[in-house]
């Protein structure tokens, strides 16, 4: 009789160690799986400029990231909120060169929030990935969570990263 080693390999896409992660003005904390780099981003629009904080876990294939915007105070005087999530959703989308597949409303935090589900085409760098986006806006501050993560990726670990998401007062 031939005998052939079988081994149980761990999923490589796994987290190991997910880390707690709170920003400067301590608006929110979430379980993030690494330390995430922070950028600004401005960007003009007729009603103000918007300046994005954007907090990113930038893996070899995986990405976790979240987003925070002050909206300028005339936002709400021609829209409403939920006509800039929607805009706000479609441009994510968009900007991740992805196709939406669902789109729920959802919680987060809590909070009543919208989920964007999406996918990315495979790249010479990367895979295809599934993308999970929520956002809400909070007073005048709109919030984007975001996970984009190949098949291999546990889906618990993605809505353990959404079910971490704590705002604060």
């Amino acid at each position: 009789m031939l005998w052939i080693p079988t081994f149980a390999f761990a999923n490589p896409s796994a987290v190991v160690q997910w880390q707690e992660f709170t920003p400067e003005e301590k608006s929110f904390s979430v379980k993030l799986p690494g330390t995430p780099k922070k950028t600004t981003r401005s960007r003009w629009l007729p009603i103000g400029t918007v300046e994005s904080t954007v907090y990113k876990v930038e893996q070899p294939v995986n990405t976790f990231g979240l987003s925070i915007t002050d909206l300028p105070r005339l936002t709400f005087a021609f829209r409403s909120r939920e006509k800039v999530i929607e805009t706000t959703a479609e441009g994510f989308v968009e900007d991740a060169n992805a196709k939406e597949t669902d789109s729920r409303k959802t919680k987060l935090g809590g909070r009543e929030a919208k989920e964007v589900s999406y996918t990315i085409a495979a790249t010479k760098e990367k895979p295809s990935l599934s993308g999970v986006s929520r956002m809400l806006i909070d007073d005048k501050r709109l919030y984007i969570f975001y996970a984009e993560v190949d098949a291999s990726f546990p889906p618990e670990e993605v809505n353990a990263y959404f079910d971490s998401v704590r705002f604060g007062e």
